[in-house]
């Protein structure tokens, strides 16, 4: 475990110590990476469908869950997925 430890620290401070050298050396290109990346980004309206779906399929396992294995719910989330409510 120790050796995970020493390896993410490891990590994270190479990772730390490089935007800081940036920041300092290079402002432009990091804040032009920077940029880039937010603009790479999927919208929050893109994110709707898949976040609707996730919380559909969380809420199905749950319910699935707490009715000890009633088949009512996968068929019920599958006919739902099918009509495009999920």
């Amino acid at each position: 475990m120790k050796i995970l430890v020493i390896l993410a620290c490891s990590v994270v401070g190479t990772l730390a110590w490089d935007q800081l050298m940036l920041l300092i050396f290079a402002p432009h290109i990091l804040f032009t990476a920077y940029k880039d990346t937010l603009r790479a980004l999927p919208r929050p309206k893109d994110m709707l469908v898949p976040a609707r779906r996730a919380a559909g399929l969380g809420l199905t396992a749950y319910l699935y869950y707490v009715t000890e294995g009633n088949m009512f719910v996968p068929i019920a989330a599958f006919y739902a997925y099918k009509q495009g409510v999920l």
